[in-house]
């Protein structure tokens, strides 16, 4: 999977919007090349992916009828 600027980009704004201030610290240290951070912002970023090909991918539970 190919992580590219825009992603680091997409993430940081993604943690500022949430408060997660580190996380956003990460990215700009990424985006100057740090390759610590490039790999931290991948790892965070893949496993978001992957949550959401999950999400996507799990059978719809039935509603119970009790419910409806």
């Amino acid at each position: 999977m190919t992580i590219t600027e825009q992603n680091i980009i997409d993430l940081a704004q993604e943690a500022s919007a949430h408060g997660d201030h580190a996380m956003e610290d990460i990215c700009e240290q990424a985006l100057e090349g740090a390759d610590w951070a490039w790999r931290e912002c991948a790892e965070v970023i893949a496993e978001a992916r992957a949550a959401e090909v999950g999400a996507l991918t799990q059978p719809r539970q039935p509603t119970p009828s009790w419910s409806r």
